[in-house]
């Protein structure tokens, strides 16, 4: 069964490249029973280690295991010249498995995903914005108006320091101005919370995509986002506008418009007109799939998801190339496989 066709902004090797969550269904699999996958790039550029014996566990925990599997020498279902495909025994899936436990009423078992009637994977786009810095505080706020139904995926960020830095991201319906000074327009639409290593001055320091909640927005509207630091380590431009919502980056698909930035940790200090320094990842939302009934996959941005999201992590040993790998992941209870975290070269 079909899961995710995307194009992925590798990472590079020994960091995991993330497969986007707004494009992935949901894979449901009862305890004690055998769920296999075969994740398959274009290129030989998946990266995988040498294991034990195929079929014998590599990792676990109290809620599931996965298994060492093999490699794929070749493109998806292409046979060798004799009509096989190549196989590489004893590989190690090198990446991280998300997932959710469930509890109560079990759902059906099996795929539940977005079914596309084209062929033509949903492609993951950036905006490129600048890192020119100049100025800085502890946070900026700034719009997106949606030229067509979009997704943000995630962000790229320019911080000031090469150290373990707590970035939080929040988001409103509706343009920032008016709401620089007002917590209870954005302390309930939390994106993002977590502690990631800034790559210093100059340079793109990114929001893992599985911890950001997916932001939908419809073609006509804007949305507001509001990126702050704990630390007073975040680096954004002068603007040359008026501060309110003067167009800094535009494209067929969206526009940016300058924002503001604020001196202090959460709504204080307020000084406009400044520019987010950094990148925006989304996709063009698909007019071409389909839904299942009650089985929405984009995520609203009150939570990306219902319930606590889990994780077991492999190896990132690397060692090997492939176009492919194929593993086995058994659980102990209801389990919702919900994404993938991949090695790339």
């Amino acid at each position: 069964t079909f899961v995710l066709g995307q194009m992925i902004r590798s990472r590079g090797y020994g960091k995991p490249s993330s497969l986007a969550k707004v494009h992935f269904g949901e894979v449901i699999i009862p305890p004690n029973s055998i769920q296999a996958f075969y994740i398959s790039l274009s290129s030989s550029h998946l990266v995988l280690s040498s294991g034990s014996t195929s079929g014998s566990i590599h990792e676990k925990n109290s809620d599931l295991a996965i298994y060492t599997g093999v490699a794929v020498s070749n493109s998806p279902f292409i046979g060798n010249d004799a009509g096989y495909a190549s196989l590489v025994w004893n590989q190690i899936f090198n990446g991280i498995v998300h997932y959710e436990v469930e509890h109560g009423a079990h759902k059906n078992p099996g795929v539940h995903s977005a079914q596309l009637q084209t062929s033509i994977p949903a492609q993951q786009k950036i905006m490129h914005l600048t890192f020119e810095g100049g100025n800085g505080g502890s946070g900026v706020m700034f719009d997106i108006f949606a030229k067509k139904d979009i997704t943000i995926q995630t962000f790229d960020i320019h911080v000031a320091v090469k150290s373990e830095i707590s970035v939080e991201v929040y988001t409103k319906k509706g343009t920032f101005v008016g709401h620089e000074y007002n917590p209870a327009s954005w302390i309930s639409q939390l994106l993002f919370s977590a502690d990631v290593v800034g790559n210093g001055p100059k340079q793109a320091t990114s929001l893992p995509e599985i911890y950001f909640t997916t932001v939908q927005i419809k073609a006509g509207d804007v949305q507001a986002f509001y990126v702050t630091l704990k630390t007073g380590a975040i680096v954004y431009s002068n603007g040359n506008g008026s501060g309110k919502n003067d167009e800094f980056r535009s494209n067929d698909d969206l526009r940016i418009t300058e924002g503001a930035g604020l001196a202090q940790y959460k709504f204080a200090k307020i000084f406009s007109p400044r520019v987010f320094n950094g990148n925006v990842y989304y996709a063009v939302d698909n007019p071409n799939i389909t839904r299942i009934p009650g089985e929405e996959q984009h995520l609203d941005v009150s939570n990306s998801f219902n319930k606590p999201l889990f994780q077991l992590q492999t190896t990132m040993k690397g060692e090997n190339g492939s176009y492919g790998a194929m593993f086995d992941i058994v659980p102990n209870r209801d389990v919702t496989v919900r994404g993938f975290k991949i090695h790339t070269r």
